[in-house]
């Protein structure tokens, strides 16, 4: 009596090879994807950032009457220090704000203190807790700097070169949902400056945030065809 021969289920090599195959397609798009969310979500917290600076700008603009703090300086640090009259030194914007946002001012002069909200939660979110204290914390935020038209103000050497502008009559002459006043700020917008990160916060663009309080994210394509 013959019986039928059984087939053998063992998987082949090539089998096996294309599942292999599909299992690495599957783990590089959960690995991307994963990316991807992390990335959304360090630039929706930047944005979150971005518009309580606005608010704590609206309110300092208010006890000033109109006038927009300053003259800063070029280097948008968290990291700022009182002087002896008991105001920020170097001109931060970090130390003008702080008090519109709940950031415990330094207790003696020479102290410093950091103001979080004028970094990058993304960046923070790289740095060791050696880095966010360090003075020299990289920074990643940026205000604009033109020869003629510095609505904070601009000072080097300690000597004010420009003064800051009342915020009221800027944005009259100025369209305010169109003209940023803080943007994310990295090496490829200032080569070879190692005060910035080198690449930038985010991966596919930067966070914008405009005179009349909006915060955008901008494509790098996006920057390039608003020239931003």
């Amino acid at each position: 009596m013959c019986f039928p021969l059984k087939k053998n289920s063992a998987f082949t090599l090539i089998e096996m090879l294309v599942v292999l195959a599909v299992l690495i397609i599957l783990a590089m798009f959960i690995v991307f994807g994963m990316n991807y969310a992390r990335d959304q979500v360090g630039v929706t917290k930047c944005l979150s950032n971005l518009r309580q600076v606005h608010a704590a700008l609206m309110l300092y603009v208010q006890d000033n009457n109109g006038m927009m703090p300053g003259p800063l300086t070029g280097a948008m640090t968290p990291y700022f220090k009182l002087s002896n009259k008991g105001v920020p030194t170097a001109n931060q914007m970090a130390g003008y704000l702080a008090p519109y946002l709940d950031v415990p001012m330094p207790v003696m002069p020479g102290d410093g203190a950091f103001n979080y909200y004028l970094s990058c939660p993304a960046h923070l979110a790289s740095m060791s807790a050696a880095e966010r204290k360090s003075p020299n914390i990289i920074r990643s935020y940026g205000i604009p700097l033109a020869t003629s038209d510095y609505p904070f103000g601009y000072t080097a050497g300690g000597t004010p070169s420009a003064e800051p502008k009342n915020y009221h009559a800027y944005v009259t002459t100025h369209s305010a949902s169109r003209t940023w006043m803080m943007r994310d700020d990295d090496q490829a917008l200032h080569p070879g400056n190692t005060q910035f990160n080198l690449e930038p916060n985010h991966k596919t663009g930067r966070n914008y945030l405009y005179f009349d309080g909006s915060a955008r994210f901008l494509t790098f394509e996006g920057e390039r065809t608003q020239g931003q």
